[in-house]
């Protein structure tokens, strides 16, 4: 199944973003700053989930806009 986002959350600047997982699979994460931009940069690095539930943490200025999507690579 593909991955859902269930939740994004900002404390001071610190973005958790949290998704719908299968255990063992694997998913990244990346942003836009524009959704009419051409690519997409990655958030940290490949995560393994271990759960129904997987999250990534992403620290960005107060001023910064970003369009989060989770893609499955596995």
């Amino acid at each position: 199944p593909r991955p859902q986002i269930t939740s994004i959350t900002n404390n001071a600047g610190t973005i958790t973003i949290q998704w719908s997982s299968v255990p063992t699979h694997t998913y990244r994460v990346e942003y836009k700053g524009d959704l009419n931009a051409a690519t997409w940069t990655q958030v940290g690095g490949i995560i393994t989930a271990t759960g129904t539930t997987s999250s990534i943490t992403d620290t960005i200025a107060a001023d910064v806009r970003r369009f989060y999507r989770v893609v499955l690579t596995n």
